[in-house]
């Protein structure tokens, strides 16, 4: 689906699926592609195959992802997986926080950092204009760049010309044709945090959650998992307890789904008596 007309401005359009998956499951999701589509996928800095019906993007460091143009994500591939670590990492948040223009909390420490909080609203706004005017927002393709440069004059000209050429953007910047939660149970944990919050900014046509155990104990778990979806926000138990109840069945009513369907037959279970002597 293409990007609505009021957010156009606003994002590098993409054309693939953003899948964000636990670290420790992003080289099985990288196989289970290689398996099922009988090819190779194609790594952050790897080749393809031309067996290979999608064009794969694995970034599994800020290392690769510094590599990667805004031309790569948007034109350039089908699927990008990325591991929630990433996005959680100290030089991703310095990123962020710098097309954010939120210069001054770049220099906190490591642990302080990855709890900053940035400015969506001006990212947004600043990709706007660096769209059409990209020498006029100034971003640079190294981070750190804008910081350095306001501190000296020696510091090389790493200016952007195109903006499609820009290394290093935010997975922010983009509208997805899809994102897709992997285990997203886990992300509810998180709470009201930066982190969290930094899924739920992450935009796309269409947002899918995959897991075995869905969070749905409580009604606090089930208005939690709607904000990651962009629902909104429920009811209030405390406020009103029966709607609260009824919005949250309706959400799992319209929203969840289970892998299984009128297409998988039901094991047969047969009683046998045997005798035995």
């Amino acid at each position: 689906a293409p990007v609505p007309a009021a957010h156009a401005p606003y994002f590098f359009p993409s054309n693939a699926t953003l899948v964000l998956v636990p670290s420790n499951l992003l080289e099985q999701w990288f196989g289970e592609f290689q398996k099922f589509l009988s090819g190779s996928a194609v790594g952050g800095a790897g080749g393809k195959a031309d067996s290979c019906p999608l064009r794969i993007v694995a970034i599994k460091s800020a290392t690769q992802l510094k590599a990667m143009t805004v031309r790569r994500l948007c034109a350039e591939a089908d699927v990008v997986l990325v591991s929630y670590r990433l996005l959680f990492s100290p030089v991703y948040r310095r990123r962020l926080l710098e097309l954010s223009g939120n210069f001054a909390e770049m220099q906190l420490s490591d642990s302080s950092v990855v709890r900053a909080v940035a400015n969506v609203q001006s990212l947004r706004s600043n990709t706007r204009r660096f769209r059409v005017q990209p020498h006029e927002v100034g971003w640079k393709h190294k981070v750190g760049s804008l910081v350095q440069d306001a501190r000296s004059s020696d510091v090389p000209a790493d200016d952007v010309d195109d903006p499609e050429s820009l290394r290093f953007p935010v997975l922010e910047q983009f509208w997805w044709r899809r994102i897709v939660f992997d285990e997203f149970h886990e992300l509810e944990a998180m709470g009201q945090t930066v982190q969290f919050e930094s899924l739920r900014n992450l935009c796309g046509s269409h947002r899918w959650g995959l897991t075995g155990t869905p969070p749905t104990r409580d009604l606090a778990q089930i208005s939690t998992l709607a904000q990651l979806f962009q629902i909104g926000n429920l009811p209030s138990e405390f406020v009103d307890p029966e709607l609260a109840v009824s919005m949250a069945q309706a959400f799992l009513d319209h929203f969840a789904r289970q892998n299984t369907s009128s297409e998988v037959l039901p094991v047969q279970l047969r009683e046998h008596i045997v005798d035995i002597h």
